[in-house]
């Protein structure tokens, strides 16, 4: 619980640091995601090893931990409340990842882009622009889980 509570503080002053920057990444942006990502499944798992409502990778815990200096595990992308703050931190952190390599604030859905390819992904396939991304990859929802 107070690990929980921990990543949640570090969290809102990265959301407030955000939108005082005018960052693109909301409440309702994460939940979009997480509806995108797993259908609101906490229990889906994707056949790249991706798992729970924002489908979060093994690198993406390693990132948090390294970035953030966030003690999360793997096991805790298991459960549903750790899984959604662990996916509004990686949408931040993919956020200003994002920007430095645009040299601009990048739009909702550069970000979307990237959190669903990785940003290295996000410029290999949409360097001559963004296709409409999210009806290229809808459902992201992995078989094993749903």
């Amino acid at each position: 619980v107070l690990h929980f509570q921990r990543m949640k503080v570090i969290l809102l002053i990265l959301l407030l640091a955000s939108s005082a920057g005018a960052g693109v990444v909301t409440y309702e942006r994460v939940t979009e995601t997480i509806l995108r990502e797993s259908g609101g499944n906490p229990r889906a798992v994707g056949l790249a090893g991706e798992v729970g409502l924002g489908q979060i990778k093994p690198v993406a815990v390693r990132d948090l931990r390294e970035h953030f200096g966030w003690t999360v595990t793997e096991k805790d992308r298991w459960c549903p409340r750790l899984n959604r703050v662990m996916t509004e931190g990686f949408l931040v952190l993919t956020e200003k990842r994002l920007a430095k390599r645009l040299k601009r604030p990048p739009t909702w859905r550069e970000v979307e882009a990237a959190y669903i390819n990785g940003v290295d992904g996000y410029f290999r396939n949409f360097r001559h622009g963004l296709a409409d991304v999210t009806e290229r990859v809808v459902p992201r929802m992995g078989t094993k889980g749903t």
